[in-house]
C-alpha cells in the first residue's frame, strides 16, 4: 500500500519504473541528482544540480570526499547518453541515462589516473515539518519505532519504553544491551533492536526473543520485504541481513553519512548527518538509489525515525535546548 505522505514525491513523476538496459532517448534530467562512484583507488558520493537545454547540460558539482564543493557542471545528454563533469575538468563520467532517471557508466580521475564505475539518480525535493509533538520525559530519543498501534522508544538512559500517541508511558522493559547508539524498528510482529555489532527480537511484550551478535556496525535498522535491513555508517553502505542475521547482501547507498532509517512498505527514509543538506531524510529504493530527498525541520537533531502505516516519526532532542520530544511528520511539498 502506497503511503499518503509520499503525493508529490517520486512515484509522482512520469517515468518512475525500472531501468532497462537501453537508454532513455527523451528523458529531461532536470534535477537534482544523488549518487557515488567508485574504484580500487578511490570511492565517493557526488550531488548534481543538473539544468537540461536541448542536448546541453549544465549545473553544479558536489563532491561528498571535499575534492570539489561548488564546482560548475558541463556537459551533454543525447540518444540515452550522458557525459558531464566539473568545468575545471578534474573528474568526468560517461554512461547511460534510464527511463526510471537513473544513470550508470564509467567516471575518470584523470591527473590522479583513476578509473571505475559510478550510478546515480534523480532525488525529487521534498520537505516535512512537524504536525504533532509529544514531549518526553528525557534529554534524548536515540531509538524509535511504531508498531502501528504503539510508539517504541529508548529514552537518554537507555531505557525501552512503550507508550501511546500521547506520550502515555504504558509499559518499560530493559535493553538487550547497554550503553549509546541504539537503533529500533518493527515488523513481523516484533520490535527488534541493534546496538552496533548486536540485533535483538522483542515480543510486544517486552520479551528478548533472540539476541545475536552481526559481523557490521548498525547505526540505521529497519525491517523490509521480509528481511532486517542495517546500515554501516562508517563505510556508508546498506545491508540485507539473512535469517541467521548474516550480511547476504551489501550495497552502495548514494545518500552519504546514512545514519537512521525507516521502512515505509515501498522506500527506506533514511536521515542522513552530513553533505546533504542538514537535517534531511531521502527516499531510498532497497537498490541503494536516492528517490526523492527532504528537508527535516531545522530546529530538531534528529536521533531515529519510524513509520506508523502512514506517516514518519522522528525523535531527538530539540536542538540546543535537551527537551525531548517524538514528532509525526507531515509532507509540505517543496
Amino acid at each position: 500500500m502506497r503511503t499518503v505522505i509520499l503525493i508529490g514525491l517520486c512515484w509522482m513523476v512520469a517515468g518512475c519504473g525500472v531501468g532497462g538496459d537501453s537508454g532513455c532517448a527523451d528523458c529531461d534530467v532536470t534535477g537534482y541528482w544523488l549518487g557515488y562512484y567508485q574504484s580500487e583507488e578511490k570511492n565517493g558520493k557526488f550531488s548534481a544540480e543538473i539544468v537540461q537545454t536541448g542536448q546541453v547540460i549544465s549545473g553544479q558539482f558536489e563532491s561528498g570526499s571535499g575534492m570539489l564543493e561548488g564546482a560548475s557542471l558541463d556537459g551533454t545528454v543525447e540518444g540515452g547518453r550522458i557525459s558531464f563533469g566539473d568545468g575545471d575538468a578534474q573528474i568526468h563520467f560517461s554512461g547511460t541515462v534510464f527511463e526510471d532517471l537513473s544513470a550508470s557508466g564509467s567516471f575518470s580521475l584523470a591527473a590522479a589516473g583513476v578509473e571505475g564505475e559510478w550510478r546515480a539518480s534523480l532525488a525529487e525535493r521534498g520537505a516535512f515539518e512537524l504536525a504533532e509533538c509529544i514531549e518526553i520525559d528525557s534529554y534524548g530519543v536515540s531509538a524509535l519505532a511504531h508498531d502501528g498501534d504503539h510508539l517504541w522508544y529508548i529514552d537518554g538512559s537507555g531505557n525501552l519504553k512503550k507508550a501511546d500517541e500521547t506520550g502515555q508511558v504504558l509499559a518499560e522493559y530493559d535493553t538487550p544491551t547497554a550503553g549509546g547508539g541504539m537503533r529500533l524498528a518493527y515488523g513481523d510482529g516484533s520490535i527488534w533492536y541493534a546496538h552496533f555489532g548486536t540485533v535483538a527480537r522483542i515480543d510486544l511484550d517486552g520479551q528478548i526473543l533472540e539476541q545475536t551478535e552481526i559481523e557490521k556496525n548498525a547505526t540505521g535498522l529497519a525491517y523490509a520485504d521480509g528481511s532486517l535491513w542495517i546500515v554501516d555508517f562508517e563505510y556508508e553502505e546498506l545491508h540485507r541481513l539473512d535469517a541467521e542475521h548474516a550480511v547476504a547482501e551489501s550495497i552502495t547507498l548514494s545518500v552519504p553519512h546514512a545514519r537512521s532509517m525507516a521502512f515505509d512498505g515501498e522506500r527506506l527514509w533514511i536521515v542522513s548527518g552530513q553533505f546533504l543538506p542538514s537535517r534531511q531524510i531521502a527516499a531510498v529504493d532497497l537498490d541503494g538509489l536516492a528517490r526523492a530527498y527532504c528537508d527535516l525541520p531545522a530546529d530538531f537533531e534528529v536521533g531515529d525515525v519510524a513509520f506508523d502505516g502512514q506517516s514518519l516519526w522522528i525523535g531527538s532532542d530539540v536542538y540546543g535546548q535537551g527537551d525531548a520530544r517524538i514528532c509525526r511528520l507531515v509532507h509540505t511539498g517543496s
